[in-house]
C-alpha cells in the first residue's frame, strides 16, 4: 500500500515537472524568436543557428563529463537555476545592449534548453523502473504537452500587455520553479551498480574519439547520422523561411511574440492530438520505419505547398 502511494506521488511529481519544464521551454522559444528578430537582422539567423549548433555540441560534451562526476539530482536543478540567473541578467541588460543580449538569450534557450528537458527525463529514468516507466511515461508526456500550450498562451498575453522584454524575468521565475520541482522529484538514492563497469568493460563510457571510430565502421550509425543531418538541415531551412516571412509581414516587437506564442500553442495542441490518437495506430499498422518517415514526407509536401502558395501562410504550414 505504501509503495503504491509512493509510486502515485512520483507520477504526480513527474507530471508537475514535465508540465513546468515544457511550459517554460515553449514560452522561451517564442521569446527567443521574437527577441532575436526584434533586435537583429533576420539574415543573421543562419549564423546564429550555426553558432548554436557548435555551442550545443560543447554543452553535450560538458554535461557528459559532469554527469560522470556528480549526481543528476544535483546537476539538473543547478542547470535550471543557472538558466534563471542568466535570464535575470539578460533582463537587466537588454535595454542597454539589445543585440548582444538577443544573441545570448538565443544561445541560452536553444543550447541549454533541450539539455534541461533531457535532464528531467534522465531523472525520470532513475525514479521509475522499466515497467512503471512504460505505464506512466505517456501520462507524464501528455501533461507536459498540454502545459506547453499553457506556456505559449502565457507568452502571448504577456507580449500583448507588456512586450517582449517582460518575458525574461517571468522565464527566470519559471526556471527557478523548475529547479525546485526537479530537485524534489529527483530520487533520494538512485540505484547504482558500482561494479557493473568492472564486470562489463565494453559498456564503459568511451572517449569521443571512440564514437567517431564507431561511426566510421558501423553502417547503421552512418545511416542514422545521415538521417539526423538531412532532417536537421531541412527543418532549419524551412524554419528560416518561416521566420523571414513572419518578419516581412508582421514587422518587429510584441506582435512577433504574440504570433510565435500562438503558433507554438497551436503546435503543442496538434502534437498532443497526434500523440493521443494517431501515433500508436500508425506504429501498429504501418510499423516504425513508415511512421518515422512521416516528418520527412510532411516537410516535402509542405515545401511544395509553400511554392504554390508563397508567403507567410505557406511557410507556416510547411514549418
Amino acid at each position: 500500500m505504501a509503495q503504491s502511494e509512493s509510486q502515485d506521488a512520483a507520477v504526480v511529481a513527474g507530471m508537475v515537472c514535465a508540465g513546468a519544464v515544457t511550459a517554460q521551454f515553449v514560452a522561451a522559444k517564442a521569446t527567443r524568436d521574437a527577441l532575436f528578430l526584434a533586435n537583429a537582422e533576420v539574415t543573421a539567423l543562419p549564423m546564429m543557428v550555426a553558432v548554436t549548433a557548435a555551442v550545443s555540441i560543447g554543452l553535450v560534451v560538458l554535461s557528459s563529463w559532469a554527469l560522470r562526476r556528480r549526481a543528476p539530482g544535483l546537476l539538473v536543478p543547478g542547470a535550471f537555476a543557472f538558466s534563471g540567473f542568466m535570464l535575470v541578467a539578460s533582463w537587466l541588460l537588454v535595454e542597454r545592449f539589445p543585440v548582444p543580449v538577443a544573441w545570448a538569450v538565443y544561445l541560452l534557450i536553444s543550447g541549454l534548453g533541450p539539455l534541461l528537458g533531457s535532464g528531467f527525463w534522465l531523472l525520470a529514468s532513475e525514479r521509475f523502473d522499466p515497467r512503471s516507466a512504460r505505464r506512466h511515461y505517456s501520462q507524464i508526456a501528455g501533461v507536459g504537452t498540454l502545459a506547453g500550450l499553457g506556456g505559449a498562451l502565457l507568452a502571448e498575453r504577456v507580449g500583448a500587455l507588456a512586450g517582449v522584454n517582460a518575458m525574461l524575468p517571468l522565464l527566470a521565475v519559471l526556471n527557478v520553479f523548475c529547479a525546485v520541482a526537479v530537485w524534489r522529484f529527483a530520487p533520494a538514492a538512485p540505484v547504482r551498480q558500482p561494479h557493473a563497469m568492472d564486470e562489463t568493460p565494453e559498456l564503459d563510457v568511451q572517449s569521443p574519439g571512440s564514437g567517431v571510430r564507431a561511426l566510421i565502421k558501423v553502417p547503421y550509425l552512418q545511416n542514422l547520422a545521415a538521417l539526423v543531418f538531412l532532417g536537421t538541415v531541412g527543418a532549419t531551412i524551412v524554419d528560416y523561411v518561416f521566420k523571414l516571412a513572419a518578419v516581412d509581414v508582421l514587422g518587429r516587437g510584441e506582435t512577433l511574440l504574440r504570433f510565435f506564442a500562438i503558433y507554438y500553442a497551436a503546435t503543442s495542441l496538434l502534437t498532443f492530438m497526434v500523440q493521443a490518437t494517431v501515433s500508436r495506430i500508425s506504429l501498429e499498422r504501418f510499423g516504425l520505419g513508415a511512421t518515422a518517415g512521416t516528418p520527412s514526407l510532411a516537410l516535402a509536401m509542405g515545401s511544395l505547398g509553400g511554392l504554390v502558395f508563397p508567403g507567410l501562410p505557406g511557410a507556416m504550414v510547411a514549418r
